[in-house]
């Protein structure tokens, strides 16, 4: 190499400088352009959470979920029947997602039970939507794992008692299977021992 590298003249150096500096100039550009991509990505998926979060549907099925007895607040007019409050207990979450012998039958469930059902919809719905950016490797499963296992375990662990009963587990695992919640059950089975059904 040293042989080689002294028999080259002046002219043929620098431009061997210039084709080193200039690789060297692109890497680091390649890493500061991935470094920045994966700040963008964190960013948002960020304030997607956030957004989650931040929605009162999504907040109030958690707060259902996590077993609480609460009082529900329902915008007015949102739902015939109910003025403005439910008194929740987790007896009426086993109530709200039991299924009604027929499809008809939906017609006549309790406006109450039916919000309950809609917060438990959204919740659902939104949390599936975070299996998206894992498959599209938007975020890591490790990433995932920091935000959502706890919701992971909650639903999809059957030995888990602590806030959800079996009973209520159960009719929630019903419920994904029934009205097809594909994105919020291939979320809780990446997770190693959290299964539905």
């Amino acid at each position: 190499m040293l042989q080689w590298l002294s028999k080259l003249d002046v002219d043929n150096v620098i431009s061997l400088i210039g084709i080193v500096g200039a690789a060297i100039a692109f890497c680091v550009a390649l890493m500061q352009y991935r470094s920045t991509q994966r700040w963008k990505k964190a960013e948002f998926f960020v304030a997607e959470y956030k957004k989650f979060f931040d929605d009162p549907y999504i907040q109030k099925a958690g707060l259902m979920l996590d077993g609480y007895t609460i009082c529900l607040n329902v915008p007015k007019g949102e739902i015939d029947g109910i003025t403005d409050n439910i008194q929740f207990h987790p007896a009426k979450l086993i109530e709200a997602l039991t299924p009604m012998s027929s499809p008809l039958d939906e017609a006549i469930r309790k406006p109450e039970l039916v919000y309950i059902r809609i917060c438990i919809d959204k919740f659902l719905f939104r949390l599936g939507i975070f299996n998206h950016y894992l498959k599209n490797n938007f975020i890591t499963k490790k990433e995932a794992e920091n935000y959502f296992l706890y919701w992971v375990k909650l639903i999809g662990d059957k030995s888990n008692e602590a806030s959800l009963s079996k009973e209520a587990r159960s009719l929630l695992h019903q419920f994904l299977i029934a009205y097809n919640y594909r994105e919020t059950i291939e979320l809780i089975e990446r997770f190693e021992n959290y299964r539905i059904g």
